[in-house]
Order: C-alpha cells, then structure tokens, then sequence
C-alpha cells in the first residue's frame, strides 16, 4: 500500500485501480499517480486551512478523504475553481462597493448591495484584483504547509 507525507510523517493510502479488462496496467498506474497527487494537494489545503490540527486529526480526515474520492469529470474541477474565483471577486466587489459609497457619502445600509455588486463584478479592475488575492492566498496556503514541513 502507498504512502504519502504530510508534514514530515508517513500515512498509507489505498490504491483501488487495478489491471484488469477496462485499464492497463499504465493507465491503472497513471490513475493511482493522478488520485495520489489530488489527495495529497487536498489534505495540504485542509491542513492549511486547519494548522491547529494533530496528528489525529490529520489521519482521520486523510483516511475520509481516501475512502470517498472519486474521479470526477474535468468539469466540476472548473466549477470548484470557477466557485473559488467567484466567491473571491463578491468579496471584492463588496469592498469596492462600500468604498465607493463611503466617498460618496452614501450610507452603506442605503446601498442597492446585490446590483453594486453585479455591477463591479463585471470590471476589470475588480476582477484583476479578486485574481491577485485569491493568487496570494494560494501563495500563503503553500507557504504555511511548506514551513510545518510539508505535505
């Protein structure tokens, strides 16, 4: 059974693809190699996002994951991601929003929110900026798994 390393320790993972009349033994490798990399790239967010976590906590969320992932079409890959970048450029459409407001002397709680927010979500200025945080971010989240040694 294989491994993977988070944060400098060792933990098993299976490898449910096997040879057989629908794989060759490449493509069952190849499999196992992509599902291997996805787990470990998810348990590298999570950690991040969870640094309080022991060691624990880690098996048990690794061993959750690794008992319920399956692939998925590329599509919802790009959904998630398409989600990330939303949820990003809202936020920073809401802060421009307010921003905006607050040197026009509007009160905030006088604003058509969800229209200022449609509004500027559809400037490029705004969406440059939601891409840089959430590059930075991602930035961030390697940076804290690398310095707890890894995953």
């Amino acid at each position: 059974m294989p491994a993977i390393t988070i944060q400098g320790q060792h933990y098993r993972i299976s490898h449910p693809y096997a040879e057989g009349h629908a794989l060759t033994a490449a493509e069952a490798r190849a499999l196992n190699t992509m599902r291997t990399n996805y787990i470990g790239t998810q348990m590298r967010r999570r950690i991040a996002q969870n640094a309080q976590w022991q060691r624990d906590e880690i098996e048990a969320e690794l061993r959750q994951l690794d008992e319920t992932y399956r692939f998925q079409p590329a599509e919802a890959d790009r959904t998630v991601a398409e989600t990330q970048f939303d949820k990003m450029l809202r936020q920073v459409a809401k802060e421009y929003a307010a921003e905006h407001a607050r040197q026009d002397g509007i009160p905030y709680d006088a604003l058509d929110m969800a229209a200022m927010v449609h509004k500027l979500s559809q400037d490029e200025v705004v969406q440059n900026e939601a891409r840089y945080r959430l590059k930075i971010q991602n930035q961030i989240a390697r940076k804290a798994v690398d310095e707890q040694g890894g995953l």
